[in-house]
């Protein structure tokens, strides 16, 4: 899919992978299950219902279980490596922030 604000393919600096991974996700609970139904051939085969994408119904089962869905790692908003980087400043900021919550935890306790 394209992004509505840029128009670049996603993802984009407007929707990052995960937004990107959970809209999947939820476009994946809509689809419909039928018990004792033939099993959509491309949902089945491909991980997507194209009619279900196209039209918004499918009158096929969509089995959960054929398919693992993998989330994409966290990535570090400054310099987009997998989290945690450890090298930029938005992770010192962090790391520092963590010791600090720690700290307050110990001294409460």
């Amino acid at each position: 899919p394209r992004c509505p604000i840029c128009t670049l393919p996603m993802p984009c600096a407007h929707c990052d992978e995960q937004e990107l991974a959970s809209q999947g996700l939820e476009r994946r609970e809509e689809l419909p299950r039928y018990e004792n139904a033939l099993a959509c051939p491309c949902f089945v085969k491909y991980g997507y219902c194209r009619v279900f994408n196209e039209f918004g119904h499918c009158s096929l089962d969509h089995p959960r279980d054929r398919h693992d869905v993998i989330k994409p790692p966290l990535k570090c908003p400054q310099c987009t490596m997998v989290w945690p980087c450890r090298h930029c400043n938005f992770t010192r900021a962090r790391d520092e922030l963590l010791e600090t919550v720690k700290r307050a935890q110990r001294w409460f306790s």
